[in-house]
């Protein structure tokens, strides 16, 4: 189980830290507030490819980091 997600210069999104709690986890908000850049990461950590287009404007490297629960 997915227990926290953190991310830096993926995108739009600077710096995140989002734990999650045992259960269902809604992420919520405005267009434009970053919804589809966290299931992006989440695509990321399974494998899914990117290019240097995901890298934030004003950064060199993204990184995408995850705490697992394995049972």
């Amino acid at each position: 189980m997915l227990r926290r997600l953190r991310i830096e210069n993926l995108v739009l999104i600077r710096e995140a830290d989002l734990e999650l709690a045992p259960g269902l986890n809604a992420v919520t908000g405005e267009t434009g507030a970053g919804k589809t850049i966290f299931a992006q990461a989440i695509g990321l950590i399974l494998g899914a490819r990117s290019d240097a287009s995901a890298v934030g404007a004003e950064a060199r490297e993204a990184y995408v980091e995850a705490e697992l629960d394995v049972p």
